[in-house]
């Protein structure tokens, strides 16, 4: 990833240089956005960050997998699946998977969002979601499908 869309550090937000939501690409014009910690979490140590709309936010950090819609859930997790980023490499993680620029927002923020239980489970509704996540690539790879 570029350095002008990862800042150093928290910007002031507001007036800052941030041009557009690193993970749908919205422009912000005067708009007000957030910045996210990735793909490291903050609880983890990480220091990057990534201009984000609050739109994405809340679906990366807000709302649980259980609120996201099935088939917006389903069409993630089905797009990870097939261009591979959810693999071991997916486990703590310093940067951002080659598939990135093809990849679409909701599997971005979906990406984000597993990664970020893999560095701290937060609480038994995270550890819930990351485990139903990582069952569903299981059961969804030939490979790897489990026996019930």
């Amino acid at each position: 990833m570029s350095n002008r869309t990862i800042q150093a550090d928290h910007s002031r937000v507001r007036d800052d240089e941030c041009e557009g939501c690193f993970y749908c690409g919205l422009l912000f014009g005067r708009m007000h956005h957030e910045h996210d910690h990735a793909p490291t979490p903050k609880d983890a140590g990480g220091k990057r960050v990534v201009p984000i709309c609050t739109q994405c936010h809340d679906l990366k950090d807000r709302l649980s997998l259980a609120n996201w819609s099935a088939s917006l859930c389903a069409g993630a997790v089905l797009e990870l699946v097939g261009l591979g980023p959810l693999g071991q490499e997916a486990a703590h993680p310093t940067d951002f998977p080659d598939e990135w620029p093809i990849m679409s927002r909701e599997a971005r923020v979906l990406w984000a969002k597993i990664v970020r239980l893999e560095h701290i489970p937060v609480s038994i509704d995270s550890a819930w979601h990351g485990a139903t996540v990582r069952k569903i690539y299981m059961a969804s790879t030939p490979n790897n499908q489990e026996e019930s």
